[in-house]
């Protein structure tokens, strides 16, 4: 009987002791402030009034009734929060308390304006005293200033009167003195100005008798005709492809130009006139049982080509033997391409009529372009060297 009795009143402890476990819970978490700063002096109230304190680094693990519903954060200086456990861990974030810190900062201003005023008052009695001794001193010295002033005064004009006379004495002196200077400046400049307008008559009665008789030697002015004949050699080479020999790649083109000039004369220096010629590639592309690729199978291999052009030419000095300064600009007509032309060089006079000249020249010439991608094949403008060597008349 008593045995029964023991196992029956452990049975109830071990039922109670499971029914009180299970009844509790764990709750995990953190307290920050709003920067997420941890809060270690945080109080963590349960709703039967447990209170727990999270550690330094603001993390709390604590166990509450399972009917525990919410728990309340406080923190000196923060606000209260209020959160509902709905979770296995929580992050609750705490507001600084503005109400407080306002009233922290009305104390501390109150103070600090009762500092300013009494400091303020001290200033305007210290301030009061010194204005006093100052204006005694000041009132003194504005007597002896007075007199001293009236004394300086009268000195000063005595002086100004003296300095006066004495000025326009001076003045007269060095009007009479300037007078005099600008009377042998003018002459001294009318004698200069006679001699350079003799010197300048001299000059140009030697200029036009020097051009006088340089239009006399040789004609330059009216109808101008010019043959020259130049060699070119464009800075380029390119490669095209054929079906049955491949890649193929071309040297250099080499192309003789004959050209002829119908210009006008207008004075010695300058004339401006159009002409034609004719050019010659003495290497260009040759295919020998063989064909283009179908990308360029309308392109036309040209020996032979027609430019037609506008020239202006300047030969500056009055001499046999002077510089040439020429250009030109016009259209090869067969390859479709610019022309333009610089010409460098010097002119030999040879009779009155005639004259031979040997030029360098920068020049365009037309040259085969051939694009696989964007299948064109036709000729663009080369940039060449050139020498030419021509005769007028």
């Amino acid at each position: 009987m008593k045995y029964r009795l023991f196992l029956i009143a452990v049975l109830s402890l071990l039922v109670a002791v499971a029914a009180q476990a299970q009844n509790v819970r764990l709750v995990r978490g953190s307290v920050v402030t709003g920067a997420g700063v941890p809060l270690a002096n945080a109080v963590i109230t349960a709703e039967n009034g447990e209170k727990f304190h999270p550690e330094k680094d603001g993390s709390f693990e604590i166990r509450v009734s399972s009917l525990c519903r919410e728990l309340t954060f406080t923190a000196e200086g923060y606000e209260s929060v209020t959160r509902t456990i709905d979770g296995m861990y929580m992050l609750v974030k705490m507001a600084v308390d503005t109400a407080a810190e306002r009233e922290a900062e009305a104390r501390a201003q109150a103070e600090e304006e009762a500092r300013i005023k009494a400091e303020k008052e001290a200033l305007a009695q210290a301030k009061a005293e010194e204005e006093a001794r100052i204006k005694a001193e000041k009132d003194a010295k504005k007597a002896a200033e007075a007199q001293a002033k009236a004394e300086e005064e009268a000195r000063i004009k005595a002086e100004k009167e003296a300095e006066a006379k004495a000025k326009a004495e001076q003045q007269a002196r060095e009007k009479a003195e300037k007078e005099r200077l600008a009377a042998i400046e003018q002459a001294r400049k009318d004698a200069e100005a006679q001699a350079l307008a003799q010197k300048k008559a001299e000059a140009k009665a030697l200029r036009q008798g020097k051009d006088a008789a340089y239009n006399e030697k040789y004609r330059n002015k009216g109808i101008e005709h010019s043959v020259d004949i130049s060699y070119s050699y464009p800075l380029k080479k390119c490669e095209v492809y054929y079906h049955y020999s491949g890649r193929r790649e071309y040297g250099t083109l080499h192309p003789f130009e004959l050209d002829y000039t119908l210009s006008y004369r207008i004075n010695r220096s300058v004339s401006v006139g159009a002409g034609a010629g004719l050019l010659f590639n003495a290497k260009s592309i040759t295919i020998i049982n063989d064909y283009f690729s179908p990308v360029y199978e309308k392109f036309e291999e040209r020996r032979l080509d027609i430019p037609i052009f506008g020239a202006v030419k300047i030969t500056p000095l009055r001499k046999s033997i002077r510089p040439v300064i020429g250009g030109s600009a016009g259209y090869y007509l067969l390859s479709r391409t610019l022309m333009w032309e610089g010409d460098l060089g010097a002119e030999f006079r040879i009779s009155r009529r005639a004259a031979a000249h040997l030029l360098l020249s920068v020049r365009s010439t037309p040259y085969p372009y051939f694009n696989e991608t964007e299948r064109i094949a036709r000729y663009q403008p080369a940039i060449s060297p050139a020498v030419k060597v021509g005769f007028s008349f």
